[in-house]
């Protein structure tokens, strides 16, 4: 397996995601931090909570509200 150095200001790929997909992604991200926060290693929770962090960024308050009750002893993403 190859491995890639990425900078944060280079991207392999560019896609949309539609606001339904944005939801899903977002739901299933804090449902595995909900579930397995603690069997994640330290670094791999803070860029799934960076990804959640993200993804709730592009939905409205409700929407947030209701995912973050999936994520139940882990700070909210600020």
């Amino acid at each position: 397996m190859s491995h890639l150095a990425i900078t944060s200001t280079e991207a392999l790929h560019s896609f949309k995601l539609t606001h339904e997909q944005v939801n899903h992604i977002a739901v299933s991200l804090a449902s595995d931090i909900g579930a397995a926060e603690s069997l994640m290693p330290r670094e791999f929770l803070e860029c799934h909570l960076a990804l959640l962090e993200m993804f709730l960024g592009l939905l409205n308050t409700k929407e947030q509200s209701r995912i973050m009750g999936a994520v139940k002893s882990v700070r909210s993403p600020q």
